[in-house]
C-alpha cells in the first residue's frame, strides 16, 4: 500500500537559489530577507506591522504577552486545534477555557464563546482551521481581545477581507506542513503599534539599559529566504492545492455514505 504523506512542501530551484545566495552573503541571522518577508506578509494581510519569528508557537506566545495575558487570566480556545494553543496559554500561567467547534465544521462556535466569557477572560484565540474562515466578525462583537490564528490561512479571505486583518493581533505559521513554509517559522501582524513594539522588543535581548525577560525567537535570513521564494510562486501553490483538493472531492462525491467537509459549494467560496 502506498503511503500518502500528510503534506510534502513544494520546493524547487527557486528555494535552493535563495538559500545559496544567503549562505554566500555570510549574513545568516535576521536581516534583509527577514525584512522582505515581513513586508511581503504585510501586503497580503493589509497590515501596518509584521514581525517574523522562529515558529507559530513563538508567535502565539508573544501575541498573548502583548495582550497582557498573565497568571489567573482566562483564554478561550477551541476543542479542535493544535496543542500549541494550550502550551502558550500555560506558558503564562493562564487558564485555557476550551469551547467546542461548530457542528458543520472545524471552527470555534461563536454562540459557545459568548457563553464562556467572564470577567477573567483576557483573550480568545480563533484559528481558521485548514484555511476555512471562522465567524470571527461575530466574536469581535463580544468586546474581547482576539488573537487570530492564521496558521493555515495565509491568502484566504472572509467577507472581502484577508484573514489576519480581523484580530487585534494575528499569527501565522510557516511550518513544513503549512501553505507557505520556511521549515519552521512564524509571523505576527497587527495594526497596533504598541503590540508590534512589544513583540519586537521581546525577541531582542541585547543593547538594553536594564534587564528584563526576553526570548530568543528571531527568524534567520536562511529561513526567510525560503519563505520569500515560496511567496514568489504563491498563486501557483494555491492553484496546485485546489487542484489536489478537487481530485479528492470528485471521488468522495460518488459515495453518498461518505460525509466530508467542506462541501464543494462552501469550499469554492474561499
Amino acid at each position: 500500500m502506498k503511503k500518502i504523506l500528510h503534506n510534502k512542501p513544494y520546493l524547487d530551484n527557486l528555494e535552493i537559489e535563495a538559500v545559496t545566495k544567503v549562505l554566500k552573503s555570510g549574513w545568516l541571522i535576521g536581516g534583509i530577507e527577514v525584512e522582505k518577508l515581513e513586508n511581503n506578509v504585510k501586503k497580503i494581510v493589509n497590515s501596518k506591522h509584521a514581525v517574523a519569528v522562529n515558529s507559530g508557537s513563538s508567535a502565539l506566545h508573544l501575541a498573548l504577552i502583548a495582550l497582557g495575558v498573565s497568571t489567573g487570566d482566562e483564554v478561550i480556545i477551541p476543542t479542535y486545534t493544535c496543542t500549541a494553543l494550550l502550551n502558550t496559554v500555560f506558558y503564562l500561567g493562564a487558564k485555557p477555557v476550551i469551547v467546542d467547534v461548530e457542528k458543520d465544521g472545524f471552527n470555534i462556535d461563536p454562540v459557545l464563546v459568548k457563553n464562556e466569557i467572564s470577567k477573567k477572560t483576557k483573550a480568545v484565540i480563533i484559528p481558521h482551521e485548514f484555511g476555512l474562515p471562522a465567524k470571527i466578525d461575530r466574536i469581535k462583537k463580544f468586546g474581547v481581545s482576539i488573537v487570530e490564528d492564521c496558521a493555515h490561512a495565509i491568502g484566504s479571505n472572509y467577507k472581502g477581507r484577508a484573514l489576519g486583518s480581523y484580530g487585534d493581533i494575528s499569527i501565522f505559521s510557516f511550518y513544513a506542513t503549512k501553505v507557505i513554509t520556511t521549515g519552521h517559522g512564524g509571523m505576527i501582524t497587527t495594526n497596533k503599534k504598541k503590540y508590534a513594539e512589544t513583540v519586537r522588543d521581546l525577541i531582542h535581548y541585547d543593547q538594553r539599559q536594564d534587564y528584563k525577560v526576553s526570548y530568543n525567537y528571531q527568524m534567520t535570513d536562511i529561513a526567510a529566504s525560503i519563505g520569500n521564494a515560496q511567496l514568489a510562486k504563491f498563486d501557483f501553490l494555491m492553484k496546485r492545492r485546489k487542484y489536489i483538493a478537487k481530485k479528492y472531492i470528485d471521488v468522495l462525491d460518488k459515495y453518498k455514505s461518505v460525509e466530508y467537509f467542506p462541501k464543494k459549494k462552501k469550499a469554492s467560496r474561499q
